[in-house]
């Protein structure tokens, strides 16, 4: 999970995750990524971890936003980790699904799951924007999800990581730019519905000219993306060094 400023929801979040994920499944680590939070949401993982011993605690000490967050956090996962269920920790998402995720990874041997996140509630503008950015995003680059920017993943570590190192042009939405190279990539990828709630305390959804801005600058990073992997393609035809924009998994 990676956090900022979730004071007053993070440690109802992590509870719930501690009860309702290792009930089935024992050998779980929960790895927290904070971002340089500005409220009282760094000492409540400290006290936190003080009672939870199968809780890692990242402190960070300036903001680098959720792009690089999520990145690092996913990165910062040690080897001896054979899977990572990533999920946000606004408490949006409910921690029983990952049993949905983990029964589908095992029974299809996914490289990742991804939660199809049911019943959201969002503006006209929001759903005009997100829409046309996945068609887009299944026109050029073949993806097969529908939430091509759910948070919500069950991933093997090494295609996870791999993928991660190759996330560079987004500002805003870590995970469509994550699953268009995952797609080009050839790993395969399945989708299942999972819960998706109303989220606890203020809102953080953007909302007027930031919406816009934020969907200008994920579109510029899908065409960031098909421009670095067909002239990397161009130059493997014509026998010329190809710049590794996307190195191999």
């Amino acid at each position: 999970m990676p956090v900022f400023n979730e004071g007053d929801t993070i440690r109802s979040t992590l509870l719930e995750a501690s009860q309702k994920i290792p009930r089935t499944y024992d050998n779980v680590v929960f790895a927290v990524s904070e971002d340089g939070s500005t409220d009282n949401t760094k000492d409540a993982l400290v006290s936190m971890a003080s009672e939870m011993p199968n809780l890692q605690v990242h402190l960070g000490p300036r903001r680098k936003g959720y792009p690089r967050a999520a990145k690092d956090a996913i990165l910062g996962v040690d080897g001896r980790t054979e899977y990572i269920l990533f999920m946000d920790s606004d408490g949006q998402y409910d921690p029983k699904d990952f049993g949905t995720l983990w029964r589908e990874m095992k029974k299809s041997d996914a490289d990742m799951v991804v939660g199809k996140r049911m019943n959201r509630a969002e503006t006209p503008l929001r759903v005009f924007l997100s829409t046309g950015l996945r068609i887009l995003e299944k026109i050029m680059f073949h993806t097969k999800q529908r939430d091509v920017t759910s948070a919500f993943r069950l991933m093997r570590v090494g295609p996870a990581q791999s993928v991660a190192r190759g996330v560079k042009y987004s500002k805003y939405n870590f995970w469509l730019e994550f699953t268009a190279i995952a797609s080009l990539r050839g790993y395969r990828m399945q989708e299942v519905p999972v819960v998706y709630r109303a989220r606890e305390g203020t809102s953080r959804v953007y909302s007027g000219s930031k919406i816009l801005k934020a969907a200008v600058q994920e579109l510029t990073t899908i065409f960031s993306i098909w421009r670095d992997y067909h002239i990397r393609g161009i130059r493997r035809e014509t026998g010329c060094q190809a710049t590794a924009t996307l190195p191999s998994p």
